[in-house]
Order: structure tokens, then C-alpha cells, then sequence
């Protein structure tokens, strides 16, 4: 979903070269007080969308003239790409891109693209990225009988020292559980 870490985000921001790209810090904090909903009700939309589009071009910017930017999909897995879904396209966090639903199902990108094109799971498409809402990832899953009334929620990629406790919880849930799948 599209959750935006601040720490990441301003991370992120950080190791960008914005002076370069005729941008300034002042750019980015509009975007993510925009999709965090920390700014005021009076603000001016019109100027939050030329923001965006500054932001977009100054990344993307390349020497010839595009009618169009060609933005990398994996760019829209970072905190600044999910700002500026949040922010330009009115999603909400809500919304699944197809990276998420393969994650969540253990299918690959091209599989859950192609179950959409065969409208399998109902979805939108925005250029090249498929976006799904909650309630229709919910139907899907229990559609495929993925859905499981209890969250298991897979291992961090990170292994924590300690832990035995809530392991030991893991354990016994998994075995009490007749509808845990792994």
C-alpha cells in the first residue's frame, strides 16, 4: 500500500542531486505534506500539480524534448513515487500497484497484469501500472483462496536477535490454525 516513510522519503530526497535539477528542498516538502495530508484546506491544487510535474522533470529530464517523461516502474516503489502517485494521480493509500499483489500472492507482476487485462480482478490502468483497490485485492485473494480470515504476516528480511516469544506464537497459531497456508 501506499504508506510514505518520511525518514525514507527525506533519505531519498537527500541523495538526490536537486540543485542540479533546478529543484529545491522546498519542492519536496510540498509533495510530501501533500500526500501525508498535512497541508491546509485553502491550498492550491493547480500549484501542487505544477510542483509534481517540476519534480517529475527535473528527475527525469533528458536531453531531447519528450512530450511525455519515461519514468522507470521501480521508481514508484520509493517514498518519492508513492508521493507523487498520492499526490498527482489521487491515490489513496488504499491502493495496491501490481508489485504489492504479487508480493501479497505469490504470483509474478506479469501474471497479476495479465489477470487484469483479463479483468480476473478488476483493476485501473494508468500508463503502464495496474492499480488495484483494497476491496477488489480482498475478492481476488478469496477468488483464488488465498485469503485467510488470520494475517500471517510473512518473516522480516531482517532476522531480529531474540524473539522467542513471539516465534513461539507464530508456532502454535500455524498449528491451531486449519486454514494457515504457507
Amino acid at each position: 500500500m501506499l504508506n510514505i516513510n518520511k525518514d525514507k522519503y527525506y533519505n531519498q530526497v537527500n541523495n538526490l542531486n536537486i540543485e542540479v535539477m533546478n529543484l529545491d528542498m522546498n519542492d519536496f516538502d510540498i509533495l510530501y505534506r501533500a500526500a501525508s495530508g498535512e497541508l491546509e484546506d485553502n491550498i492550491d491544487f493547480d500549484y501542487i500539480r505544477t510542483t509534481v510535474n517540476k519534480i517529475l522533470r527535473g528527475i527525469f529530464s533528458i536531453n531531447i524534448s519528450l512530450s511525455e517523461l519515461l519514468v522507470p516502474l521501480n521508481f514508484l516503489d520509493t517514498e518519492i513515487g508513492k508521493a507523487i502517485l498520492k499526490v498527482r494521480f489521487g491515490i489513496s493509500a488504499g491502493v495496491y500497484i501490481a508489485a504489492d499483489l504479487a508480493k501479497l500472492t505469490g504470483y509474478s507482476v506479469q501474471y497479476i497484469t495479465a489477470e487484469a487485462k483479463r479483468e480476473n480482478i478488476k483493476g485501473e490502468q494508468r500508463g503502464v501500472t495496474w492499480l488495484f483497490s483494497a476491496d477488489e485485492v480482498e475478492k481476488y485473494m478469496i477468488k483464488k483462496g488465498l485469503w485467510q480470515t488470520k494475517i500471517y504476516y510473512p518473516e522480516p528480511e531482517e532476522k531480529f536477535i531474540g524473539g522467542y516469544d513471539r516465534e513461539a506464537e507464530y508456532i502454535v497459531n500455524k498449528s491451531t490454525d486449519n486454514n494457515f497456508k504457507e
